[in-house]
């Protein structure tokens, strides 16, 4: 008995030493393999599959134009945020998703808690601020800075919006219709007289549709001369004396707000029916959807002077669209 405890004895002293370095060796191996555990959790914990098993990006949009592309290609399953400026243009579902700020101050806690995979702004990438450019690092998120400055400009963006959304396909022949209905509306809007317009888009101050910008692309597609762009690029400020001075045919304001009203009685009262209203809430957003309103301010601006019901007429086509199932 006392031969088998020596040996005991012997044997804790030899290997006692090794055996308490095996067992630390493997503890650490079982706390690695936790983390790493842990951290491939984390890591696919924001990965979201479609029925297929393809990966459905997460995507945060500050660009209400981009938005309603993305819904436009019904990839809207991939939204996950929106802007500010979304809100009164969704409906349904989308209406709830969360509001991530705009593209210069954005939710940080939000953006951490919904961990994009992509981040669309639309603003000079030389401008895009430090600390969204380290907050998109750390959440390994893709920023898509697009363009729509003109409607030339469209098809690109709609490439890039599909691939980032993982719907090329749709995005192509999107981009292959919106061509083929553009070379249409060109050949229709040579056959008729060129109208001088006016394009007011708000009062306090008066700012209209200048030149070199997609507005202004899409009163030369309906078949209107934009005379605001005599008076600079964008959409420039003016004074009502310049505005009267101004030989327009036709006038159109956008007024989606109620502070509009009194503005546009104004003009009424001073240009009778050559002032046309605008009433619908995109018409200063950029999207596939475009040929439908150039072909709506068509109407308008080719309608008759003294034709009330014509200057009216495209809202009332507005809604006959909103009916209309998705």
């Amino acid at each position: 008995m006392s031969r088998t405890a020596d040996s005991l004895t012997i044997f804790t002293m030899i290997y006692g030493k090794y055996a308490a370095r095996m067992l630390t060796v493997m503890a650490l191996i079982g706390v690695g393999l936790t983390v790493l555990s842990g951290c491939h959790a984390k890591s696919h914990h924001y990965v979201f599959k479609s029925k297929s098993g393809h990966e459905v990006p997460r995507i945060v949009s500050t660009v209400p134009a981009a938005t309603q592309i993305l819904l436009q290609l019904r990839a809207g399953r991939s939204l996950v945020a929106v802007s500010t400026y979304d809100k009164p243009l969704l409906a349904g579902r989308w209406r709830k998703l969360p509001v991530i700020g705009n593209y210069l101050r954005l939710n940080t806690e939000l953006m951490t808690e919904l961990h994009p995979s992509r981040l669309i702004l639309q603003i000079d990438p030389a401008l895009i601020p430090a600390d969204i450019r380290s907050l998109c690092h750390r959440l390994d998120c893709r920023i898509i800075d697009i363009k729509l400055n003109s409607v030339a400009d469209l098809e690109h963006t709609t490439l890039r919006l599909g691939a980032a959304a993982g719907c090329v396909g749709r995005a192509r022949l999107a981009v292959v219709k919106l061509a083929r209905e553009i070379r249409v509306i060109t050949r229709q809007a040579a056959r008729v007289p060129i109208v001088p317009v006016i394009y007011c888009l708000s009062t306090n101050p008066l700012r209209i549709v200048g030149g070199k910008n997609f507005m202004d692309d899409e009163l030369r597609l309906a078949g209107g001369r934009n005379v605001g762009r005599q008076l600079g690029d964008g959409f420039p400020k003016i004074t009502h004396a310049e505005l009267l001075r101004l030989n327009a045919k036709k006038i159109l304001v956008w007024h989606p707000e109620s502070v509009f009203h009194h503005a546009y009685r104004w003009l009424q009262r001073r240009y009778g029916g050559r002032v046309c209203r605008i009433a619908w809430p995109d018409a200063d957003l950029l999207t596939l959807s475009v040929v439908h309103k150039i072909r709506r301010i068509n109407l308008l601006i080719h309608a008759p002077a003294t034709d009330r019901a014509g200057a009216e007429s495209a809202p009332a086509l507005h809604q006959e669209r909103k009916r209309r199932p998705a």
